[in-house]
């Protein structure tokens, strides 16, 4: 019985590491094998070499890939469907890419709505501005310069504790986001004056666009979902 017990061990052993990781499909199947990324025109595919034989995923197929301990994600990128190392997840994603005819995940990517904006030091707190303009936290240390291109991971944290909708978000934070956002625009436009600062065009007409909110009704709202919580 323990001559069996070692048997089973060692080929267990042996399974595993001939194995570099597995996928999940769109339909929640998880297949275990030897996985191989390539590039096709319009999108990428998985190839993956399991027990039963052979099988190829196209990117649109597939949920995720875990590939030598490394998380990958199919996302839209530079208009085609592209297989993505994922370096951060949240409402905010941070991703590796790999350039065309290039083996190496070498571009970096923030990702959502489904929507990317590639990193380049080129540029890029105008265009980190605009693309993370729903989160005023975010874009007024980008506007300060707070944050800039060597402060990724540091943008990513922040836009998804302020202004993502995660699910580990509780669900009054998500209901009362615009109010949040509305006391942190209230707060950094408050520090502007009392230090003597002027304040910068951006805050007063993001200042404008809550004047049609009714503040009154949101915190009485938020109390009541508070006092029942």
């Amino acid at each position: 019985m323990k001559h069996l017990l070692i048997v089973l061990m060692i080929s267990l052993a042996t399974i595993v590491q001939a194995q570099n990781g597995y996928l999940v499909t769109l339909e929640a199947d998880s297949i275990f094998g030897e996985i191989s990324i390539a590039r096709a025109t319009n999108f990428d595919e998985v190839k993956i070499k399991h027990a039963n034989g052979k099988q190829e995923f196209k990117a649109f197929k597939i949920k995720m890939v875990v590939k030598d301990g490394e998380t990958f994600e199919p996302i839209n990128y530079a208009n085609r469907r592209t297989i993505a190392k994922v370096l951060a997840k949240g409402t905010l994603s941070y991703y590796a890419v790999r350039p065309e005819n290039k083996v190496q995940y070498t571009e970096r990517v923030l990702y959502k709505d489904d929507q990317s904006l590639p990193i380049s030091s080129i540029g890029f707190r105008a265009n980190a501005i605009e693309f993370l303009s729903d989160c005023q936290t975010v874009t007024f240390k980008l506007e300060e310069k707070e944050l800039g291109f060597t402060n990724i991971e540091d943008i990513v944290r922040i836009y998804n504790s302020s202004c993502g909708s995660d699910k580990e978000t509780s669900t009054i934070a998500n209901h009362y986001k615009e109010l949040i956002n509305f006391s942190q625009l209230l707060f950094d436009i408050t520090s502007k004056i009392e230090n003597g600062e002027r304040v910068p065009k951006y805050m007063t007409e993001a200042l404008e666009k809550y004047s049609d909110i009714s503040v009154d009704e949101k915190v009485k709202g938020l109390l009541s979902a508070l006092k029942e919580d």
